[in-house]
């Protein structure tokens, strides 16, 4: 600001207006220093000093004057002589709607009074807003009819001070930046006509103060003004619109989707469940998403509503943005961590991405935000654990019609039957269980139509993938019967796989008069024929009896071996294997930490010997070897508590807790290898060739005891 050089008065009243934030001690010396020389020099039809004082304390309250209005104020000139712009010391200078109830007066003295302030739109084509804060001192100006102050950049709130313009008439503080509730003392200016206040930041209620007097308000464009208005002005033409806060016409509900309620607080979560979101560990489609959720509350102003989205992240929705919930709630018992049972409304949402996939293998977060009645609305959010998407089943694996998973045409058991099948595989959520079902193809003696029968109920195994079920009804020759294998992913979905059918053996009796019918025939017909086919018999009949004399050498052999092992067992310095039983504790995935080191980890790897060789020879024999082989050590591995680290090919790399359950491992699987009835194609491979020994040292002499 560039002022005429002068006296005294002249070059403090510079300061003040430049150096607004200067030492206050200076300051107020020089503004009663310019108050001494203006009642010293004070003239009739000159500004009443008081006057002048509270334009110079109004004035320093703003924090640059140069550029504006203000900065044309010459303080070597009286204010009411015409040369302080925007300074109005007589009704005339007022608009025209004021001025009847406007009135010049003087005091004793004669000095003018300052009956009006425009300091709102810029009066001159160069300057700028005013910046700064209303201070108190405008509120001595007690003859202040008219004050506009509007199109600023003021800011801070509207001082108290202002109640003591008694005759103030219109009040312009639209579009500026004024915060703070709304001033209820305007209510009691008798003289007050209109309060223009709209496009600030003030907030909270109207007051009920302004039920009084006759005064026109505008509060428009106020966001953070909230609550019901007061019922004085509802349908009055005294308060304009309310478009732009959260004020409401009517009494607020916490589902009114028009204003909202003065809450300062969030939403909050209940005590005993949290703000909980409940998903599948998977979705079963890369469009439609599930879940449900529960738990926000707000005792003042209600829920007004929920958003909902997905992230990559907690909290996140970079993969689909908030989205209004629109289903409604139903009343459910919901059970809380520490064990009580409560009714509360769940919100279960099903909803279609029509615009987007979701992918399978990444992991995604659900977040739910909920937005109490307050206004502006508060809003508190909870994010889900991940969610990932599996889309199909489970691969199939084979399955066999026996224990040993090997296929069958008849099975000689008279009330029961057998099912095994290979491991299902499934990369995304792992196979979670497996359920069998045994059904009979019975076969009509009519018209030889086929019936299927249900001959089990649905059998849950969990991961066990063999089973023998006992049937109520003894089986039936000539009709077929087969299991039927589902197997559940983690995310719900299955894949069934029907096992080959088998058939159940004609009996010895009906054989046997078979035979003689044919032996009839045969003798009647050619008696040498009948001769040679009973010798034949006979030999047969030798041949299964030294067979079974071989077996039955061969298991006792087989058993004097397995005792002699568990005998040098029992003899190391091993002392936590008895019988091939190992450590009961069950053996978890490596540990890491302090405590790792103080604990004992065996290492188990095992290897086909020649597998290669094999696998050349004979690739079907040799894959039915290593299925065998692969089932043998799997349950070897859950008998003695191993874990299973990997699987290379025919190699398999365990861990046990203890050596002890290591050795025991060992021990069992080479016993049980080893008790195996191999079939023929097998036992044709060049290293699985039977070998067999007699028992002739003192090892074997002490196992046979």
């Amino acid at each position: 600001m560039t002022l005429p050089q002068g006296n005294l008065a002249t070059r403090t009243m510079q300061n003040a207006f430049v150096v607004p934030t200067a030492c206050s001690t200076v300051l107020l010396a020089c503004r009663m220093l310019l108050l001494a020389l203006l009642v010293c020099q004070a003239q009739p039809n000159s500004t009443l000093p008081a006057d002048v004082d509270a334009l110079v304390g109004f004035v320093t309250g703003f924090t640059a004057v140069e550029g504006t209005v203000l900065a044309a104020w010459d303080v070597n000139a009286d204010p009411c002589a015409g040369q302080w712009p925007g300074v109005m010391c007589s009704c005339e200078d007022l608009p025209s709607s004021i001025q009847p109830g406007c009135h010049n007066t003087a005091n004793a003295s004669g000095s003018l009074r300052v009956k009006g302030l425009d300091l709102g739109p810029v009066v001159s084509g160069t300057s700028r807003p005013l910046e700064g804060t209303i201070l108190p001192a405008l509120g001595s100006l007690s003859e202040l009819a008219y004050l506009d102050l509007s199109n600023n950049k003021l800011s801070g709130t509207v001082p108290d001070a202002l109640a003591r313009l008694t005759q103030l008439q219109w009040l312009l503080l639209n579009s500026n930046q004024l915060t703070g509730l709304l001033p209820s003392y305007l209510g009691s200016l008798l003289k007050l006509h209109k309060a223009m206040l709209q496009n600030n930041k003030f907030y909270g209620s109207i007051p009920a103060g302004w039920c009084g007097g006759t005064v026109v308000y505008d509060v428009s464009n106020n966001y953070a003004l909230c609550g019901p208005v007061p019922k004085c002005l509802v349908n009055s033409s005294r308060l304009g619109t309310i478009a732009g806060t959260y004020l409401s016409p009517t009494a607020l509900s916490p589902d009114s989707s028009i204003g909202g309620a003065c809450d300062l607080m969030p939403p909050d979560c209940d005590a005993d469940v949290g703000c909980t979101i409940w998903t599948p560990k998977y979705w079963t489609s890369q469009s439609i998403v599930t879940f449900n959720f529960t738990g926000f509350m707000d005792y003042e102003s209600g829920i007004s509503h929920y958003d909902w989205g997905i992230g990559s992240t907690p909290s996140a929705v970079d993969v689909f943005p908030l989205t209004r919930v629109t289903a409604d709630r139903v009343l459910k018992d919901i059970k809380y961590p520490s064990g009580g049972i409560k009714k509360m409304l769940v919100t279960p949402v099903v909803y279609n991405l029509t615009t987007l996939s979701l992918l399978e293998g990444p992991s995604y977060y659900v977040t739910v935000v909920a937005y109490n009645g307050a206004g502006p609305p508060l809003s508190t959010n909870t994010t889900s654990l991940p969610v990932k998407v599996d889309t199909s089943g489970p691969l199939p694996a084979a399955v066999y019609n026996t224990y040993n998973f090997q296929q069958a045409s008849t099975t000689d058991m008279a009330q029961s039957l057998q099912a095994s099948w290979d491991n299902f595989t499934d990369a995304q959520s792992g196979v979670a269980g497996y359920t069998v079902q045994f059904f009979q193809q019975a076969r009509s003696s009519r018209n030889g139509s086929i019936t299927l029968v249900n001959l089990t109920d649905l059998l849950e195994l969990g991961l066990v993938n063999r089973v023998q079920a006992k049937l109520g009804q003894k089986l039936q020759e000539g009709d077929m019967y087969f299991a039927q294998v589902t197997a559940v992913n983690g995310g719900g979905l299955n894949t069934t796989v029907k096992g080959q059918p088998i058939s159940v053996e004609r009996s010895m009796e009906g054989a046997v008069g078979a035979g003689k019918t044919a032996l009839i025939v045969v003798m009647c017909g050619v008696g040498c024929l009948a001769l040679g086919a009973l010798l034949s018999v006979l030999i047969m009949r030798s041949s299964v009896h030294q067979q079974a004399m071989r077996e039955k050498e061969r298991q006792q052999e087989a058993k004097q071996l397995k005792a002699l092992m568990y005998a040098l067992v029992s003899h190391s310095d091993m002392p936590g294997i008895q019988h091939g039983m190992g450590s009961s504790t069950l053996m978890a995935p490596p540990t890491q930490g302090a405590d790792a080191a103080d604990k004992e980890v065996a290492f188990v790897f095992t290897d086909i010997e020649s597998s290669t060789e094999l696998s050349n020879q004979d690739p079907d024999a040799f894959k039915q070897l290593q299925e065998v082989h692969d089932q043998i050590m799997r349950e070897g591995i859950a008998k003695h508590h191993g874990y299973e680290i990997i699987t290379e090919g025919d190699s398999f790399q365990v861990a046990f807790a203890t050596c002890q359950a290591a050795v025991a491992f060992c021990i069992d699987i080479q016993y049980r290898l080893l008790e195996m009835t191999w079939s023929k194609d097998v036992l044709k491979l060049n290293a699985c060739k039977a070998v067999r020994g007699g028992c002739k040292d003192s090892w074997c002499a002490y196992a046979a005891q």
